[in-house]
């Protein structure tokens, strides 16, 4: 009876093993879409001396712009949002004779708006010409987004959990095992989200050259916006 000890103490060891037996896989989930949506982000601004004198200006150009949008047709109410004012004393660096300071230029009232709308190529380089043509804009860029991005990284995440169930499975079967109820799944300040969105720029030096030259955005496709998830999901063994 003392030979047959150790052998039934392994086969009833070895079950409760793998009974306590768990997997925790990432998973990773990417989905590739095209751009259905345009943000228009510029900024009105004036600068003078006398700090009276740059209100007038910014006021004036404001205004001007606040035409040349109407007469695109931007629909201030819905599309049009002010994101940041600012009234700030302006400086220069320059140099001189080997030296550098600091040259004040004046006051500075500004303005940053944003517009927001449906993607559309003809319209965006409508309103791109309203700016250009009021000679009031400034640091002017263009962002391509898509408008339901929840909606993409719900996918994502449904990927990303697809992705961490086959990977475990493949594991698992690679030990003769197979996944058991779901114990734990982790996401949010755990996991990582990412969104590859892409844009343009110009500056306001920039603009006159570019309307001259023809169509702003070249007639070219646009670059899928890439949203990636990742999420942690642990498995019992069996």
């Amino acid at each position: 009876m003392k030979r047959l000890l150790a052998p039934l103490c392994a086969l009833v060891l070895a079950p409760a093993l793998f009974a306590s037996a768990d997997i925790t896989v990432e998973g990773r989930g990417t989905v590739k879409l095209p751009p259905d949506g345009m943000r228009i982000t510029f900024t009105v601004s004036a600068v003078d001396p006398d700090m009276a004198a740059s209100k007038r200006l910014f006021a004036e150009k404001n205004a001007a712009m606040a035409a040349a949008l109407e007469a695109a047709g931007v629909d201030k109410e819905r599309e049009l949002k002010i994101t940041n004012i600012a009234m700030r004393p302006r400086y220069e660096w320059q140099h001189k004779n080997g030296e550098g300071r600091q040259v004040f230029k004046g006051y500075e009232n500004a303005v940053d708006y944003l517009f927001a709308a449906p993607l559309d190529r003809d319209r965006l380089e409508k309103v791109y010409d309203a700016i250009v043509a009021s000679k009031a804009g400034q640091d002017f860029g263009v962002a391509f987004e898509l408008r339901d991005l929840e909606a993409a990284r719900a996918e994502a995440r449904r990927r990303a959990v697809r992705n961490a169930e086959a990977i475990a499975r493949d594991l698992a079967a690679t030990l003769n095992l197979a996944l058991d109820r779901v114990e734990e799944i982790r996401y949010g300040a755990m996991a990582r989200s990412d969104v590859k969105a892409y844009g343009v720029m110009a500056r306001a030096a920039n603009f006159a050259d570019e309307a001259e030259g023809g169509a702003f955005l070249p007639d070219l496709s646009l670059r899928d916006i890439e949203i990636s998830e990742t999420v942690y999901v642990s498995w019992d063994l069996r």
